[in-house]
């Protein structure tokens, strides 16, 4: 029954159908804006309409990317960037040092705070 949806689930699908049509629209606009400027050099009126019109599509596809993440779309993904790091080394190297200079040398790379030793 339509009317037993939420809004904010039709808000929702709304935003899923119209995103490809908004893709299209945007690219065309972008594109002929560009043109006219080249073809017909005038001031910088068109960066506004693209500016805005850019932020809104950016904040359009960040909606859209994120309304479907849960805890294992990140677990995968975790797992994902684990796998395809291609030197360790040099990411706990990089752990060390921020740990090093964060907490001073008592720091270890467990995470626990060791007694400083003393001079």
């Amino acid at each position: 029954d339509h009317n037993s949806v939420t809004p904010s689930a039709r808000l929702l699908d709304f935003a899923r159908q119209t995103l490809p049509i908004h893709k299209r629209i945007y690219t065309i606009v972008m594109i002929l804006i560009v043109i006219s400027q080249i073809i017909w050099p005038t001031t910088w009126w068109f960066f506004w309409p693209l500016l805005i019109w850019s932020v809104l599509f950016t904040l359009h596809i960040m909606v859209m990317r994120t309304i479907d993440i849960d805890d294992a779309w990140v677990e995968e993904r975790s797992n994902k960037i684990a796998d395809n790091a291609l030197d360790l080394s040099q990411v706990e190297a990089i752990r060390k040092q921020v740990s090093r200079t964060t907490y001073g040398e008592a720091y270890d790379l467990e995470g626990d705070m060791n007694t400083q030793k003393k001079k």
